[in-house]
């Protein structure tokens, strides 16, 4: 980050120092003269006594000095300006009290500097958190932000409350009245026209001030210009300029207060950058809460009656808020709860209303009807309090979801998401399971824009989904996976411009390109798996501090499954690899013994068939049957026998049965076979079975048994698809226009891989461990027979569709019906 000049921070520090220079002044002059124990308020043609400390002299709350030494206010406030004038003050004062006068000389009681810091250090204070807010921007801040001019307004606003201390101890010298006036006024001009123009600078600059000398001078000009001119119209050809100054040089304040609401609401609702968002949310909570005093309690009846309802002082307590609120939008607007603090800040505020009202309204109503004159006991109070301790938490919980329903609708419920999807990817073995749930479901349920997954694994990365590319260096390489291997980093937020780092720097800026702006580790028990990129929220709005401490809460959790997941990963391959060389070698038995036996058959059939052939050719040698010709014969007949038997043993193993037609009611069939299956041991329970359609009421010409030995194959294929349960449709449909039916077996199984569903209809193929390849093949040839066809589609790991078509009259068996 680029750093301030030394010389621009000695400046800054300079400055800051002439509020409390000024305190010292004041406190030299004030220590001198002593406390004449109360506080008063400058007015128009009077000083209103606003609060009585010590019984020293005999004024009252309220009363008006409209004489000090003989001078008016008037000339009081203007003293500065008459110094050939000036005389030592003796203390002579003449108060107005219920539109009578009364002169006395006031009595003032020495100072010690406790009893002077225990009356001045609230303004010390409120001073120094000024000057300290200021400071704390200008040097924390970065310099694209104004934090200049914010340390130089509070700087002034900050020497506004230190002379409201020459206001505190009593009436002094007419010189030190008008000096602090003079001082009040000046700083008032200038700390509100730094005020304008940071406005106009800060969260965004306006196009018509930048660089704008002649506008900018008349921020400064204008204050000034229209107080001293408004005072000249008022006081006419009166002497009471200076006071009607005094009044006057309010008048520039609530336009600018305006003009402040005005600003930050308009800039807000444009705004789209969601940083400048949250920098003017926390100016407008602070503002709206700190100016309402100081707006409706001091400054308006200052103007419209010449006098405060409240003390400055009072008025500055709660004001003190407003800097706070844009000290914390220019540093902390990034990570910040600012909804969360809004809506905590409105619930309490309400709570706190709650309990000042109900308080005195009860006691009012258990007067009335209980108590009457009577003195409420301590008891009573308990029982307030017990009350108030019951009720608190329920109302404040139910006031809190009132404002966030009527505030803030699109806010998560942070408890529920993370309870549930930590349950969710517990349970997900499976990695393109887990995968679907971090690209897809978890950025769709927390509303962030987009989400992908890097899986290392030593020198070669994963990364999902497929098709995305970024990076221009290897990840195994990277300063970003060398930072997130720290146990102290939990995530990282890219934001390359305030990195040192430039290798580091430059791989936030290319995974900003790809458009993620959150990095989670997913950090294994024994090693580092990979990253959880996510994307920018939706709605343009910034990664609160509890969507971060969620979301590295719930990238715990993934690691966890990611690392189960990628052991079950490394399993399965594992296992696939060792079946498919069990199946290689079962397919090379099965060619052996094939190879075996049709040696044996071709050893068996080329012998006798030798004889038969040598036997023929003697016949055709020698035609005369003797009685050597008929042992000949025999010799034939007995081979030929024998040869006949052995054919038909191998004939017998894999010849096919011609159907046997008959008439079958298909739904009926399939229910009886469903029926018998489910009764079996050999059924999954976890299976549930179901039957739709109807395949109509006329019955269709089939090999009873031979249907039922197809059907009962695919029902048993489908369920060994689903060890762990699912579901199994049969299907039922007439097709009128071919004159048949549909039947359709339907599971939610493994499904069948497309590099292996071309052979399963083949002899001898099969996938199980125990199978001999014959049952779909014997399926085909049965169907086949009836003149039906079977077909099938699949979607891995989503389940397999069996169709079988039947015509109602095959034409195998049409010349054998009626």
């Amino acid at each position: 980050m680029e750093q301030r000049s030394v010389p621009t921070k000695i400046g800054g520090f300079a400055l800051i120092m002439l509020p409390f220079l000024w305190a010292g002044f004041l406190t030299f002059h004030i220590y001198q003269r002593g406390d004449a124990g109360f506080s008063y308020e400058l007015g128009v043609n009077s000083l209103k006594i606003m609060k009585i400390y010590k019984s020293i002299n005999p004024v009252l709350e309220g009363d008006d000095i409209k004489f000090v030494d003989c001078y008016s206010i008037n000339d009081v406030l203007g003293y500065f300006f008459k110094p050939g004038d000036q005389k030592n003050f003796d203390g002579h004062v003449t108060i107005e009290r219920q539109n009578r006068q009364y002169s006395f000389v006031l009595s003032y009681e020495s100072l010690s500097w406790r009893s002077y810091l225990k009356a001045a250090w609230p303004f010390f204070l409120l001073a120094l958190l000024l000057t300290t807010a200021g400071l704390i921007a200008f040097t924390r801040a970065s310099p694209d932000q104004p934090s200049g001019l914010f340390l130089a307004c509070y700087t002034f606003f900050a020497i506004n409350i230190i002379n409201e201390i020459g206001l505190n101890f009593g009436v002094q010298s007419p010189y030190l009245i008008s000096l602090v006036f003079i001082v009040a006024t000046i700083s008032n001009w200038i700390g509100f026209s730094l005020w304008t123009h940071f406005l106009l600078r800060f969260p965004t600059e306006q196009p018509l001030f930048k660089d704008n000398r002649l506008l900018i001078s008349l921020i400064y000009i204008l204050p000034p210009l229209v107080s001293i001119l408004v005072a000249l119209y008022l006081s006419g050809s009166d002497t009471g300029f200076f006071g009607w100054l005094q009044r006057a040089r309010f008048w520039h304040i609530p336009p600018i207060i305006g003009f402040t609401v005005y600003r930050n609401w308009t800039t807000f609702e444009k705004a789209k950058n969601p940083y400048v968002k949250n920098q003017l949310k926390w100016i407008l909570l602070g503002g709206s809460i700190g100016i309402t005093p100081y707006l409706f309690m001091y400054l308006l009846p200052h103007l419209f009656l010449g006098y405060p309802l409240i003390s400055f002082k009072t008025s500055m307590a709660a004001g003190f808020l407003i800097p706070i609120s844009f000290l914390l939008a220019i540093l902390r607007y990034r990570l910040m709860d600012i909804d969360e603090i809004i809506s905590t800040s409105l619930t309490y505020t309400i709570l706190l209303a709650g309990l000042f009202l109900s308080y005195p309204g009860i006691l009012v109503i258990l007067k009335r009807s209980l108590w009457g004159d009577k003195i409420l006991t301590e008891g009573s109070f308990v029982a307030y309090l017990v009350i108030v301790a019951v009720l608190f938490d329920p109302a404040k919980n139910r006031i809190k979801l009132l404002i966030d329903r009527a505030f803030f609708r699109d806010k998560l419920n942070y408890r529920n998401l993370l309870h549930y999807y930590s349950q969710k990817v517990a349970t997900t073995l499976k990695l393109p399971d887990l995968i679907d749930l971090l690209i897809e479901k978890i950025p769709a349920d927390f509303r962030i824009s987009r989400a992908c997954v890097m899986i290392l694994e030593g020198r070669r990365s994963r990364l999902y989904p497929k098709h995305l590319r970024f990076g221009s260096s290897p990840w195994s390489q990277s300063a970003l996976v060398d930072t997130l291997k720290d146990e102290k980093t939990n995530y990282v937020l890219c934001e390359p411009k305030k990195i040192k780092n430039s290798k580091l720097a430059k791989e936030m800026e290319e995974i900003l390109e790809a458009g993620y702006l959150l990095v989670l580790p997913l950090k294994g028990s024994k090693s580092f798996l990979g990253m959880y990129f996510l994307g920018p929220k939706l709605g343009e709005s910034l990664y609160t501090s509890a969507d971060i401490q969620i979301l590295t809460t719930l990238s715990l959790h993934v690691s966890f499954a990611m690392e189960n997941a990628l052991m079950y990963e490394s399993l399965q391959n594992s296992k696939k690899q060792l079946q498919e060389i069990y199946t290689q070698l079962l397919q090379s038995e099965q060619m052996a013994h094939i190879g075996e036996m049709a040696s044996i058959v071709a050893h068996e059939i080329r012998n006798p068939l030798g004889i038969i052939r040598s036997s023929a050719q003697y016949l055709v040698e020698d035609l005369k049957f003797n009685e050597s010709s008929g042992e000949v014969l025999d010799f034939i007949i007995s081979e030929a026998d024998r040869l006949n038997q052995v054919v038909n043993n191998l004939l017998n193993f894999a010849r096919f049965k011609p159907p046997t037609f008959t008439e079958v009611y298909i739904d009926e069939l399939i229910t009886q076979i469903l029926d018998k299956w489910e009764q079996s041991s050999e059924h999954n329970p976890a299976v549930m079975i179901t039957q739709t359609g109807s395949p109509g009421r006329m019955p269709i010409y089939a090999d009873e048994e031979q249907l039922r030995q197809v059907f009962l194959n695919l029902i048993q294929n489908s369920e060994e698809a689903m060890p762990d349960g699912g579901k199994l449709n049969v299907d039922f449909s007439e097709d009128r226009k071919n004159d048949g039916v549909i039947v359709s077996v339907s599971d939610t199984g493994s499904g069948i891989p497309e590099d292996i569903s071309q052979n399963v209809f083949k002899k001898f193929f099969t996938t199980k461990e125990n199978g001999l390849g014959l049952g779909l093949a014997v399926c085909q040839q049965i169907i086949e027979a009836h003149n039906g066809t079977i077909s099938f589609t699949s979607k891995p790991e989503k389940g397999t569709t069996v169709t079988v078509w039947l015509p109602r009259k095959p034409h195998s068996a049409v010349g054998g019906l009626v």
